[in-house]
């Protein structure tokens, strides 16, 4: 029928091709368009070909609360793609695994991308994987009016994570990222912590970034030896269909698909709330403020 979803509580294996689970369901019905509480794998088992995995829903929520595994092979070292998308709401809950790791000191990580029109929220206890030795993956979360980061990211050295919701403040201390009213906060610990592991950091927003005022003064990725990862925040959008394929790991000073923004009159671009507050980093740091009414104050 049309409110019926798709649910998967088994094992579903197709290692060196595609899963596809998509579903249009009634709007404003309780049922979930997508829901995965079992174990998917297309890993890549065949050079050139890695895996892929698509979780897709329209009218209705996509909830994981499986595993998810696209990681490379000895065969196939190169991990490959997870995209998961909903015009509603996306939930990865505390027992959601998705593996993106590379093989061995000669593979990349994958490539992870979860966009949802309304609501993401990325559990605490969930994990997402992306490390390799040529290299960690790439992995955008996007929530366009709300996004909640609370799970644990491990893309490693030359890995890269993107966040690009609407409006974001990066907050000070530890607290759980997270965003409840059209806006996302993700707190400095959080971003100091993939720094310091080597793993790039993109914030992008449509229409306003904003620096808390930091008790410490200073959001510091460094680690030292000039292993941290660069820093982008910028005014913005990911151009729609942009295809990251398998991460080089460069991070050449913009993530994948930036569309720089033009700005609006309404918002302040990025915001200092001290402007004696700092940014150090051990690589690349890389701010725009939009093209038109943009500002870094």
């Amino acid at each position: 029928s049309d409110a019926s979803g798709v649910d998967n509580l088994g094992s579903v294996l197709a290692d060196g091709g595609k899963v596809i689970m998509t579903a249009d369901v009634a709007r404003n019905t309780a049922k979930a368009a997508v829901n995965n509480a079992g174990f998917v794998s297309a890993r890549s088992i065949i050079t050139g070909k890695n895996g892929e995995i698509i979780l897709s829903g329209k009218g209705g929520d996509v909830v994981n609360s499986g595993t998810l595994d696209v990681s490379g092979t000895q065969a196939s070292p190169n991990a490959g793609q997870v995209r998961i998308t909903s015009d509603r709401n996306i939930n990865l809950t505390d027992t959601s695994r998705i593996l993106a790791n590379g093989a061995g000191q000669l593979g990349r990580g994958g490539n992870v991308r979860i966009i949802a029109d309304d609501t993401l929220l990325f559990t605490r206890g969930a994990t997402i994987q992306g490390r390799g030795g040529l290299g960690g993956g790439f992995v955008e979360l996007s929530g366009h009016k709300a996004l909640r980061v609370r799970g644990a990211l491990d893309l490693g050295q030359g890995g890269t994570v993107l966040l690009d919701p609407d409006f974001l403040t990066i907050a000070n201390g530890s607290g759980s990222s997270g965003s409840n009213a059209g806006d996302a906060t993700v707190y400095e610990a959080f971003i100091e912590g993939q720094l310091r592991n080597g793993t790039d950091v993109a914030l992008v927003a449509r229409k306003e970034i904003t620096l808390a005022d930091l008790e410490d003064g200073v959001l510091d990725g460094t680690y030292g030896a000039e292993q941290g990862g660069n820093l982008f925040v910028g005014i913005g959008d990911i151009g729609v269909g942009t295809e990251f394929g398998v991460y080089s790991g460069d991070f050449s000073g913009t993530p994948p698909g930036f569309v720089p923004g033009t700005g609006d009159a309404a918002y302040d671009g990025i915001v200092f709330a001290d402007t004696t507050n700092t940014i150090r980093v051990d690589g690349n740091i890389d701010i725009r403020g939009g093209t038109t009414y943009g500002d870094l104050v």
